[in-house]
């Protein structure tokens, strides 16, 4: 698994650029009280040079997204596009992370700067595309298709 993206800290988008990720010591225990099972992520730490003078209410937007490299093919499949957007808000905006005790942000788009470190997580790259049928409803589930092929799976 590998992390890309539109600045130099994430290879501006090139392929050579791109930073490794590596497997988790362990699972995350709200991955798997959201879905079910005991999924160990990819993690990285990446590591900014921040030298600008921001406007009051102004956000750093950094644009990323998730590669994974088949290793004996060398084949490269991209997560998607649009791109990620990772947006660094004012920390004048920060009102902690929400419940009392909770240690992560759950559906958001705004991350902030705490003690020097943004804590990003990400769960939905799924490098395999399924369909799963509700029963007999006629409803599927399953990850967003990504190329032309999952598209003509989805009308089959």
């Amino acid at each position: 698994m590998r992390l890309g993206g539109n600045c130099a800290e994430l290879g501006n988008w090139t392929r050579s650029g791109q930073v490794s990720m590596k497997k988790a010591n362990k699972g995350l225990k709200w991955v798997a009280e959201k879905y079910g099972e005991n999924v160990k992520p990819y993690e990285v730490i990446v590591a900014f040079e921040n030298n600008r003078k921001l406007k009051p209410n102004e956000s750093i937007f950094i644009e990323y997204g998730y590669f994974f490299q088949n290793g004996l093919k060398k084949d490269v499949e991209e997560e998607r596009v649009p791109p990620r957007i990772l947006e660094i808000a004012q920390p004048q905006f920060y009102k902690g992370f929400g419940q009392k005790g909770q240690v992560v942000w759950k559906n958001t788009d705004k991350c902030f700067i705490v003690n020097g470190i943004v804590q990003k997580q990400d769960t939905n790259f799924e490098k395999n595309f399924f369909l799963n049928e509700i029963e007999d409803t006629g409803i599927f589930l399953g990850p967003y298709p990504s190329t032309d092929l999952h598209i003509r799976q989805m009308k089959q």
